[in-house]
C-alpha cells in the first residue's frame, strides 16, 4: 500500500459536449495540469510451476481524487478567450 500526491496533466483539451456550432470552450489554454491525493493498493501471488518455471500474478488498484480545470468562457454571451476566434 502507498499513499502520496499525483500530477495529472491534460494537453490539447477539445470541446465536444455539448456541441454548440462556432463555440470552442477551450480556446485561451487547452494545457492544464492539476495535482490531487493518489492511494494505490498491491497483492501478488508467486509459486513454483515446476523446477524451472515460477508463476506470478499481481492486482493492482490505484485511486485518485478528484481534479478540476478552468480553461475558458462557457456561460452565454460566450465571450471571446482567443482574439483570433
Amino acid at each position: 500500500m502507498g499513499a502520496g500526491v499525483a500530477r495529472v496533466s491534460i494537453q490539447g483539451a477539445n470541446s465536444t459536449s455539448p456541441s454548440e456550432p462556432g463555440i470552442k470552450h477551450f480556446d485561451s489554454r487547452p494545457d492544464a495540469s492539476a495535482t490531487a491525493f493518489a492511494i494505490q493498493f498491491k497483492a501478488g501471488l508467486k509459486g513454483e510451476v515446476a523446477r524451472n518455471l515460477l508463476l506470478f500474478a499481481e492486482y493492482r488498484h490505484l485511486s485518485l481524487n478528484p481534479t478540476q480545470y478552468t480553461f475558458g468562457e462557457t456561460l452565454r454571451p460566450h465571450l471571446p478567450t482567443d482574439p483570433g476566434r
